[in-house]
């Protein structure tokens, strides 16, 4: 019971105090003001630009199929081998490779032009392991979240300058896109390479058997009352029909491969594209406002209260 007295009692004094020392505290926040313009003008502003991308996945197998049958191409053969590789946005962003793509690209800066991404990101750094360092200062400043219901991608470019936020927003989406188009395409090159040794290999065969058969037709005119020269003209008729079939079925191979990889690179929609922003990212007008009630609740009620106790 008396605890609870003493409770009361200390509250009621702590009400006394403030009552008491109301003009001074409602003076008071000029310290505040004061330290609110030091971080106003002392602490580097943050600005942001940022793009969006929106993936398209589980529609490209559709697309396939409508431009195989547009075309003639039997797509039954090759209905296992569509790529379905899942999205690598986000990994691409933290790899080093992407990171190392950026390094002595070009920007434009509020200050200066033509200056290295290194050597805005991370002025005056010396250090022999030059790329690491900066992959880290990169993720810094280049933000990705995406959201798990749509698969959409929000990419945020951060940086103390407003116009080199913008230009290096612009660098990382044209990376961003040109790596992951190399990345995918690599999927498919050993394929292609095959295919491509192929058909101008069957080419040439083709044109060395309709050669023969020219020849043999201006020297054996009569060659069907031989039945050796029969079969000799047979065998080449099978041989230059077997050459004709495999070389028109690499080509569809080849051109189904084509609409495959073109499905699978447009398979990213780009929703918003880089802006500038002419107001700070951080701090904003609703971090001051904020950070003036916090010292002022944290800072000067609490001093009044404890010197009023000091004095007693």
């Amino acid at each position: 019971m008396n605890k609870e007295n003493s409770i009361v009692i200390d509250l009621n004094k702590i009400f006394k105090i403030l009552f008491t020392k109301k003009v001074a505290i409602l003076k008071s926040p000029f310290l505040n003001i004061l330290i609110l313009v030091s971080i106003y003008f002392f602490y580097p502003s943050s600005y942001q630009s940022s793009f969006v991308l929106m993936p398209t996945s589980g529609k490209n197998v559709s697309s396939y199929e409508q431009a195989a049958v547009f075309l003639g191409i039997d797509n039954n053969a090759n209905s296992e081998e569509t790529l379905n590789t899942p999205d690598i946005i986000e990994e691409l962003l933290k790899s080093r490779k992407f990171s190392d793509s950026l390094m002595y690209k070009k920007i434009n800066t509020s200050t200066s032009t033509n200056i290295d991404v290194v050597d805005f990101l991370m002025p005056n750094y010396k250090n022999y392991n030059l790329e690491e360092s900066f992959r880290l200062r990169l993720k810094n400043s280049v933000k990705i979240s995406k959201d798990i219901e749509t698969g959409i991608y929000n990419i945020n470019v951060i940086t103390n300058d407003a116009l080199a936020s913008f230009n290096l927003c612009n660098i990382v989406l044209n990376n961003l896109l040109d790596l992951r188009k190399e990345i995918l395409l690599s999927l498919t090159m050993e394929k292609k390479e095959f295919l491509n040794e192929q058909i101008k290999f069957l080419y040439q065969e083709r044109e060395l058997i309709e050669l023969k058969l020219k020849t043999f037709l201006d020297s054996n005119s009569r060659y069907t009352s031989s039945p050796i020269l029969t079969i000799e003209y047979s065998n080449m008729v099978a041989e230059n029909e077997m050459a004709s079939k495999i070389y028109w079925a690499h080509r569809q191979d080849l051109q189904l491969l084509l609409l495959q990889e073109i499905g699978q690179i447009s398979d990213l929609l780009l929703i918003d594209e880089p802006n500038i922003m002419e107001a700070p990212y951080y701090p904003t007008k609703s971090t001051f406002i904020t950070l003036f009630f916090v010292t002022f609740f944290l800072l000067n009620i609490p001093f009044f209260i404890l010197s009023n106790y000091f004095k007693e």
